[in-house]
């Protein structure tokens, strides 16, 4: 009886050691969340010197852990010398590495092999900014695919498929046909075309971009916008959707 209090006790005090960013190291649910620092507000920033560690250990062993990132600003730089966050697939700085994370933009999910995983916060003195803000999950391991075979749909409900299913022209799982060259003779030629002239003040007509209020044809595309000051272009921008190439 004694012995199993003092293995309750010792389990206590490992769950409540702290990070190093004020909260928890030990993560051992089904999901969970930690930040760079126990204020992160998305505004606030991190501490200079940190130097954070959390140790994810979810209950079931037959699934893997993924980390999904909300918030991402640290300082950049070349393999992330300065700030950033490792992530390894494993218990702790000795298990494979799986991403090295520094900068502004969000990554995508990054999945472990199995139910553990290691993360290590870091910072200089010199420049912080507002920090990452993580969450981790229970999930069936991703799945992936070998050459030539490739994912066709998403890495949860998906399936490998020939190389013959890519750009065929026909839509097995909408990202066989994503990035594709055209696959009929009118590929690039819209149904309902854009109207890109603009009547000047007298009377001819010239070929624009379509900009200034000019309203687009319903259901045409692309539609291009241009931002001009004092006659001379300071940038432009065009909207198409994700299957159009």
């Amino acid at each position: 009886m004694q012995r199993l209090c003092i293995l309750l006790l010792l389990a206590g005090v490992i769950s409540a050691q702290d990070s190093g960013c004020g909260s928890p190291r030990y993560m051992t649910t089904e999901t969970g969340s930690f930040a760079s620092h126990a204020t992160f507000d998305g505004e606030t920033t991190y501490d200079s010197f940190s130097d954070c560690h959390w140790n994810i250990d979810i209950p079931d062993t037959n699934l893997v852990v993924e980390l999904q990132f909300s918030h991402m600003h640290t300082e950049a730089g070349a393999n992330c010398p300065f700030d950033g966050l490792k992530v390894y697939d494993g218990v702790d700085d000795t298990s494979p590495i799986l991403a090295t994370l520094c900068g502004i933009n969000a990554p995508y999910p990054i999945a472990a092999t199995g139910p553990s995983m290691y993360c290590n916060f870091y910072s200089d003195f010199a420049v912080q900014h507002t920090g990452f803000l993580a969450n981790y999950i229970s999930r069936v391991e991703p799945l992936t695919c070998t050459e030539p075979m490739f994912l066709c749909g998403n890495d949860y409900n998906g399936y490998c498929a020939i190389q013959e299913e890519r750009c065929d022209g026909k839509n097995q799982c909408i990202t066989d046909e994503e990035g594709c060259p055209g696959n009929a003779v009118n590929c690039g030629e819209p149904a309902i075309p854009p109207d890109t002239t603009w009547p000047v003040a007298n009377d001819d007509v010239v070929t624009i971009k379509i900009v200034n209020g000019t309203e687009a044809v319903p259901h045409s595309w692309p539609w291009m916008f241009s931002l001009d000051s004092m006659g001379i272009q300071s940038c432009s921008i065009t909207l198409f959707t994700p299957l159009f190439e």
